[in-house]
């Protein structure tokens, strides 16, 4: 899961990127379950037994049955924690179908899910297709074939029917360096959807990725690109999704991109834009998605952007802006280190349909506005690296290394939706409120490093969810909660440095 929770982070940020870490988590775990075939009939977990009917003998036989039961399901848990846990092999020479043979004896359930994954069908072409006139795909089966094998393959296609065929064309994820041969423009040209992502395509935006008139997404992430974006790219006038993030183009966007107006997603995060590429985004008005973070932004965000009446999620973060421009539609926005200052603007508290907020990392100062604690679909806010003061008011929070005093909302188990609770590192005093326990969503809880009072709740959690739960360096006393050790899903639990004594509580 290293490798996972770098990628991740590196795609989504720190933040959205550990939600997503625990979504892979739980559906891994969900697999492990599902793969781990218990023999029927072996399992005493749902047979009565009538104790007056037993010999002290049979008692005994029974309680040793289930002793042996329960420890067998600790060691299957312990199997698929321990492989997510495992060292991140090195990709040299890596061949993972000899490692996962190698491993299966270590692994086994883990090792049959893998079997089906890796699972390579003796043609990648389903018989009821072979003679069809529909679409072709050029996916992930064919990742290790040269470019050579792959145009001729297109040829022998296009030989055998005269009808002009639509592809969907995936090659990320592999070590092109150049696309320039006439094979590739041909079937460059007639593909819809084409997918180039996480190669070493370096020059300047080719031409024959333009010359396409029923391109609807097109992505060339992760390459080695450089210099401005081409007017021509206003040809693909069908496009609904466009991703051109982490390359080195630079410039401005040409008017030419208006004419793609149903482009619903855009993405040129980690590049070296600069404001003029903003003149015409507010032109774009079917957009949803908008990903300019990592960029060489500064001033506001243009006031054009108010025309984007259907954006919903909206990703500026790490650059140099000092202007926060609040748009009502917003369910996700993510402004984080850039060059905000003063007082966090109240209208924020108005953009209803807010899910997740990012402003870490900026130079905020004051308190933290009331009216956040109205807003009524917010999960997760994020203030860390501020200098903010104040109480906390009643609503879901990340704002570890800030200078929140005050008390927790005694009433924060109303938060149904809450999965992240990261406010360490402050100056929270009072209790660990009861409520605590309902918020059956909490994937992580990290209150460490605060003045936290008073025992941990006792009772039964509702967080099954829940991987996370760290309240070291605080003053927390009493007994331990055994309901804690019911928490299936638990993989930190840290309540160290504290005044705990005893043994564990019910």
């Amino acid at each position: 899961m290293k490798y996972v929770n770098f990628i991740l982070s590196k795609s989504y940020g720190s933040l959205l990127g550990k939600v997503k870490v625990n979504q892979v988590e739980g559906i891994l775990k969900h697999l492990y379950v599902h793969y781990n075939d218990s023999p029927v009939g072996t399992s005493t977990e749902n047979i009565e037994v009538d104790a007056n009917l037993m010999g002290e003998d049979d008692i005994l036989q029974y309680q040793w049955e289930k002793h042996l039961e329960e420890e067998e399901n600790i060691e299957k848990k312990i199997e698929v924690d321990q492989n997510l846990l495992d060292n991140v092999e090195k990709p040299k020479n890596f061949n993972i179908l000899p490692w996962w043979k190698a491993s299966s004896g270590r692994c086994a359930v883990v090792s049959k899910i893998a079997r089906n994954v890796l699972s390579i069908p003796v043609s990648t072409i389903a018989s009821e297709s072979a003679f069809s006139t529909g679409g072709h795909i050029l996916d992930s089966y064919w990742s290790s074939l040269s470019p050579k094998m792959c145009s001729l393959t297109y040829q022998l296609f296009h030989s055998v029917s005269a009808i002009r065929l639509y592809w969907i064309v995936e090659l990320g994820f592999n070590g092109f360096m150049v696309i320039v041969k006439q094979e590739w423009a041909k079937c460059f040209s007639y593909s819809q959807i084409l997918k180039l992502q996480h190669n070493e395509i370096h020059g300047e935006f080719l031409l024959i990725l333009t010359n396409n008139s029923v391109c609807t997404s097109l992505d060339v992430s992760w390459n080695l690109f450089s210099g401005k974006i081409l007017s021509a790219i206003g040809s693909l006038w069908r496009l609904k999704e466009l991703g051109m993030g982490n390359n080195s183009f630079e410039g401005a966007l040409p008017f030419e991109i208006t004419n793609c107006s149903n482009l619903k997603v855009l993405d040129f995060k980690g590049n070296r834009m600069t404001r003029e590429f903003l003149m015409f985004v507010g032109d774009l008005r079917s957009l949803k998605t908008l990903s300019l973070g990592r960029n060489q932004f500064s001033d506001s965000i243009p006031s054009s952007f108010r025309k984007l009446t259907n954006l919903e999620n909206l990703s500026l973060g790490g650059n140099g802006l000092n202007k926060i421009l609040p748009e009502e539609q917003l369910s996700v926005m993510n402004l984080s280190k850039n060059g905000f200052s003063g007082a966090i603007p109240s209208s924020i508290g108005t953009l209803d349909k807010l899910t997740i907020v990012d402003l870490s990392g900026q130079n905020l100062s004051g308190k933290i506005p009331f009216d956040l604690s109205g807003l009524p679909n917010l999960q997760v806010i994020a203030l860390q690296e501020n200098n903010l003061s104040g109480n906390v008011p009643e609503v879901v929070l990340s704002l570890s290394n800030d200078r929140i005093n005050g008390s927790i909302p005694p009433d924060l188990g109303t938060c149904s939706t809450l999965e992240n609770l990261d406010r360490h590192s402050n100056s929270l005093t009072g209790q660990i409120p009861a409520d605590i326990r309902r918020l059956s969503h909490l994937n992580m809880l990290d209150l460490d490093r605060n003045k936290l009072m008073g025992e941990v709740p006792i009772g039964n959690y509702n967080c099954s969810s829940l991987t996370s739960f760290v309240l070291d360096l605080n003053h927390l006393s009493g007994n331990i909660p055994k309901s804690l050790c019911r928490l299936s899903n638990l993989t930190v639990l840290d309540i160290s440095t504290n005044n705990f004594s005893g043994g564990n509580s019910n």
